[in-house]
């Protein structure tokens, strides 16, 4: 065996097979960072000292991780391919939320050599701030936020990374205005119909005012505070809305028992027939009569009723009478219009809105 190789030193023709060299890769980014929903791109750029007879095939893999702590979700080796396309998803297998996405190459040539290092490439996915933004509804007639009245409030949350969930956060009391009494405010989270697993709010507010009610919307990255501003008004006086004869009418001849009544009031709180919250009284009446005979002046009728009945055979025929209804709600206030007037109406502001009602009547005899 010394021989050969003795010769084969000699004569200077000494063979081995070359040493195959590694190649190196690097991952190039070809869009921008993502946010949730969207795809990353990218390439790799290759060599090979070896080249052209070798050449460098190129396999990727992308993991999606969570938050610090969170693990990442493991994906198979696809390729091989120079480029690259990775779905950035919402959130992992185990529902956290998609914090970052990891990119790693496998690149190896003709003779099954590995790249050294192998390439990877960590990415931030980039969060939108979630927001949110709040309905509220009364059963108000007037469509306002009367005080004692329940508002309810429905959020909804959006957040412009496609996918993402937001999570809706209410507080644990609102911030009311001046004056306001904690133990009188009611409080508290009902399920929303349009959002499984999420909740609205009840808020009884007892003071008139500007009320903030700092909504969260959480998409399990970020979390944002909403103000939410609500403009609660006093209690408004009730209003006369139908009554049998109408409102405004002339003198009326009664020449057979008639009915007088009052077929609706609208109130905030205590409207009649049904009120708007069921656990609260309906709108109250106050009936009188005013005759000449009598001396002009109204007298009280012995009924809270909605109604009473004038009959002429109680009257002289020609005999005029004036019927008077007034109209009440669980505030006490005082209808302090001049009792000559036909109607009243306590707030100035709202003419039409009136809490008295006067028929001036003349008895006839029966046809």
């Amino acid at each position: 065996m010394v021989l050969p190789l003795a010769a084969a030193l000699a004569s200077g023709c000494f063979y081995t097979d070359p040493i195959n060299q590694r190649p190196s890769a690097t991952i190039v980014r070809l869009t921008a960072t993502p946010h949730h929903g969207e795809s990353v791109t990218l390439h790799v750029d290759k060599s090979d000292p070896d080249q052209p007879s070798d050449t460098v095939d190129v396999y990727w893999k992308a993991q999606q991780c969570g938050p610090l702590g969170g693990g990442c979700d493991d994906d198979n080796w696809v390729g091989p391919s120079d480029d690259f396309t990775a779905q950035v998803e919402a959130t992992l297998t185990s529902g956290l939320p998609t914090a970052s996405i990891a990119i790693t190459i496998d690149a190896r040539d003709s003779h099954n050599a590995h790249a050294h290092p192998s390439d990877r490439l960590v990415l931030d996915v980039q969060d939108f701030a979630p927001t949110a933004s709040v309905q509220a509804s009364s059963a108000s007639p007037r469509g306002t936020f009367p005080v004692g009245l329940p508002i309810t409030l429905f959020a909804s949350g959006k957040d412009d990374d496609k996918g993402d969930r937001v999570a809706i956060e209410w507080p644990k009391l609102p911030f009311p205005p001046a004056g306001s009494d904690p133990n009188l405010v009611e409080w508290s989270e009902i399920p929303d119909p349009a959002h499984p697993g999420q909740h609205g709010a009840v808020l009884v507010p007892d003071v008139a005012g500007e009320w903030q009610i700092d909504v969260v919307a959480n998409d399990g990255l970020m979390k944002t505070t909403n103000p939410f501003k609500l403009t609660v008004a006093p209690d408004a006086a009730p209003c006369l809305a139908i009554t049998e004869p109408g409102l405004g009418l002339g003198s009326i001849l009664v020449d057979q028992a008639r009915r007088f009544s009052v077929l609706q009031v609208d109130d905030d709180i205590n409207g009649y027939p049904r009120a708007a919250i069921p656990t609260k009284a309906t709108a109250t009446f106050s009936w009188s009569l005013a005759s000449k005979d009598a001396g002009g002046g109204f007298a009280p009728i012995a009924t809270d009723a909605d109604h009473v009945v004038i009959d002429p055979a109680r009257y002289r025929i020609g005999d005029e009478l004036d019927l008077r209804v007034e109209i009440h709600d669980d505030t006490p206030r005082d209808i302090a219009c001049d009792a000559s007037k036909a109607t009243c109406a306590i707030d100035p502001a709202q003419p039409s809105c009136t809490q008295r009602q006067t028929w001036h009547l003349q008895i006839g005899g029966a046809s």
